[in-house]
């Protein structure tokens, strides 16, 4: 075979031209399909992209509508919960009070009584009116801890706050003696003011100590009405209000808000179960001619490729083992085939061994 190609002549040459033509075509059709099979992988690959978030915002789109939905009305029908409740309470804060009153409507006569007793004996007595107050009573004739509260109070403001607030105010720059001075003039009209009072208080003794024990009276029927008052605000027991039609309607809107979390379960759990795959299939069908298109073009082009590889290889083993471990793969382009056939054609060689080595020579 060696001898052969070495020896042949034009006819020869056109052969092996055509067998390395015939390669050439096939691996620049082999590239070109290799393009296209590529182009068209990235296109069926966006496209099945595309599908996919479409599907995706779509189902994501639809759920909400129906969650939206359902919450409008839940939230709808919340915010009538909270208007009868706010309703309720308001009339049971009503209704308590008016318990309070009722209640307590004799105990506050028998206070306004005693009242009006304590300031008839006083008046009766031509004892002021300013002297029936609580800080009198605590200094003159205290009994409790409160009133010791309001003794060590009045200490406070007397002895402590206005002498420092006399020293800072006026004499703040000045030697400390003016604070002690201070001190003297509110111990001076305070303790002046304490013993002037307190004379009233000796001259008409009998009559202070009745209007102390009508005062005590006075403020146990005060603990009462507080007592009466706890107890009822403690009280849970609501029938004594009329309270029951908030409390129907409030059962009523509570029934319809369970009942419309129920269906929104359903309504979404029939969304997941069913009518997902009814809109993944909806929007699939709409894109399945395309899509189709795209993949029969691609298996076309992949079957072209597949079966020009084939043809490629094959020219490709007979140019390999017949002409090139021959003649050299530096000879077997087209430049130095037609160089080849130039120099056969006009007879400056009569083999293409004689025609390679002409052709080398120069």
């Amino acid at each position: 075979m060696e001898s052969k190609v070495l020896l042949g002549g034009i006819e020869e040459v056109t052969q092996i031209k055509e067998k390395v033509i015939e390669l050439n075509a096939c691996i620049e059709k082999k590239n070109l399909l290799d393009s296209k099979e590529k182009q068209l992988e990235k296109s069926i690959s966006k496209k099945e992209s595309l599908i996919s978030d479409e599907i995706f915002k779509t189902l994501k789109i639809r759920r909400n509508q129906i969650e939206s939905s359902f919450n409008e009305q839940i939230s709808a029908i919340s915010n009538k919960i909270a208007d009868v409740q706010a309703i309720k309470e308001k009339t049971k804060k009503k209704k308590v009070l008016q318990r309070m009153d009722a209640e307590t409507a004799q105990l506050r006569v028998e206070e306004k009584e005693l009242s009006e007793e304590i300031k008839s004996l006083l008046k009766r007595e031509k004892i002021s009116s300013l002297l029936n107050n609580r800080l009198f009573y605590a200094l003159y004739f205290p009994g409790s801890l409160q009133d010791l509260a309001y003794i060590v109070f009045s200490l406070v403001i007397a002895f402590f706050v206005i002498p420092f607030t006399i020293y800072f105010a006026f004499f703040s720059e000045q030697n400390m003696i003016y604070l002690a001075l201070s001190y003297v003039i509110s111990i001076l009209v305070f303790g002046g003011l304490y013993l002037f009072v307190g004379k009233t208080k000796y001259k008409h003794v009998d009559v202070f100590g009745d209007v102390v024990s009508l005062r005590k009276q006075k403020f146990m029927k005060i603990r009462e009405q507080n007592q009466i008052r706890r107890s009822i605000r403690k009280d849970k027991d609501e029938s004594s209000y009329n309270l029951d039609s908030y409390e129907k309607e409030i059962e009523h809107y509570q029934s319809t808000l369970a009942q419309l979390a129920e269906k929104k379960k359903e309504a979404l759990v029939q969304f997941d179960e069913q009518t997902m795959q009814e809109i993944k299939a909806t929007i699939i069908n709409s894109h399945a001619d395309e899509l189709s298109t795209l993949k029969g073009d691609y298996q076309t082009t992949y079957e072209d490729n597949k079966a020009n590889l084939a043809r490629l290889n094959y020219v490709k083993s007979i140019v390999a083992t017949e002409y090139e471990s021959i003649l050299g793969k530096e000879n077997l382009t087209l430049e130095k085939l037609n160089q080849i056939e130039q120099a056969l054609k006009l007879k400056h060689a009569s083999t293409i061994s004689e025609a390679i080595a002409l052709i080398n020579q120069k």
